[in-house]
């Protein structure tokens, strides 16, 4: 009797990742980091050159402060990834921290949860990042706050200067008027301004384009005027120093406005408009998490929790048809008398 044939060997699975098209598998590396897209070429033929065209690019160390496995020499990596993607391929989105403290910092606090060892990267490192974005065209770019740097970052040397722009998100950044004009005159297609824990230091934001525009407790050192007459969704959340004032806001249709204790009596600013300008010097507060909220209490030391110039701040905003306004029963009742009057 001739021996038994074995059975043939189960055929190998199929890969039915890579036979998605590049779209999805864009898609899917856009929840990777910049390092862990680049490590994807090894997987396989199809995935080789596939990094390269990516349109999300993250080099974000480290999220909810959990830090990121590092290559070496993330400075050069960075570099070198922005340079060897394709040139004709847009690049959509650039997530990005602010530079770390230097190691040699004193105040640098440390923590088992960091491994500092590849950060190698300096401010003039994100500012190249940044501008390589830009000329690639981006139309998100995220700059979010160092969780360990108690410096606030700042776009002086980053020309905001594009035609495809459509949403800003920045945090711990420190934004002057050269910046603030640029944001109104340079980017005619931002449509989304995100600011959370910023300083602000210039007069204006008028922006034909905006269609929503968030601050959340940023630091507003001299008075603000906001400008959009296409604005649709604002959002304030506890300015500090000083309050905005929003003008030409004929679309608005959704606002939300948080506002400290005293914020909208009379007598408030009378009390407080001589204040010493050396006041309005801030640093920014340390972050646990770049994607967290920040503790901002220390800027009581200043006046309490006092804003100047809140009095305009909801007439500005009279004729948006869905108002929320987060306050005590004090406050609501002044905002009802500023709309509808004491009758």
């Amino acid at each position: 009797m001739p021996p038994r044939k074995k059975p043939k060997a189960e055929a190998v699975s199929l890969d039915r990742l890579s036979a998605l098209p590049d779209d999805l598998l864009h898609k899917v590396m856009s929840f990777l980091r910049a390092w862990e897209v680049a490590r994807t070429c090894v997987l396989s033929r199809r995935w080789r050159g596939l990094w390269a065209s990516a349109p999300c690019v993250d080099l974000r160390v480290c999220c909810k402060a959990r830090h990121r496995r590092l290559p070496t020499r993330l400075a050069s990596f960075a570099n070198h990834f922005l340079l060897l993607r394709e040139a004709s391929a847009p690049l959509d989105a650039l997530r990005v921290l602010s530079s770390p403290p230097r190691q040699d910092a004193p105040h640098m606090p440390y923590s088992p949860r960091y491994d500092d060892d590849g950060e190698d990267y300096s401010s003039e490192d994100v500012e190249m990042w940044i501008r390589a974005a830009i000329n690639r065209r981006a139309r998100f770019i995220q700059l979010s706050h160092h969780p360990r740097d108690d410096d606030l970052s700042d776009l002086d040397n980053v020309p905001l200067v594009s035609c495809h722009l459509k949403h800003l998100h920045l945090s711990g950044t420190m934004l002057y008027d050269k910046t603030l004009r640029q944001l109104s005159s340079q980017c005619p297609s931002l449509q989304v301004l995100e600011l959370k824990d910023c300083s602000l230091d210039g007069p204006h934001i008028s922006s034909a384009s905006l269609i929503t525009f968030t601050m959340v407790e940023c630091r507003i050192i001299r008075d603000l005027t906001v400008a959009a007459p296409n604005l649709i969704s604002l959002r304030c959340v506890n300015p500090y120093h000083h309050a905005p004032s929003f003008q030409d806001m004929a679309s608005l249709a959704t606002a939300t406005i948080m506002l400290n204790d005293s914020f909208l009596h009379d007598e408030f600013e009378e009390r407080y408009a001589e204040l010493d300008p050396e006041v309005f010097e801030c640093d920014s507060d340390s972050n646990d998490d770049s994607d967290a909220d920040s503790d901002l209490s220390t800027s009581d030391e200043f006046y309490g929790d006092k804003v100047l110039g809140g009095q305009n701040v909801i007439r500005s905003l009279s004729n948006a048809t869905s108002l929320e306004l987060i306050a005590d029963a004090e406050e609501v009742h002044s905002v009802i008398i500023l709309l509808f009057g004491p009758n």
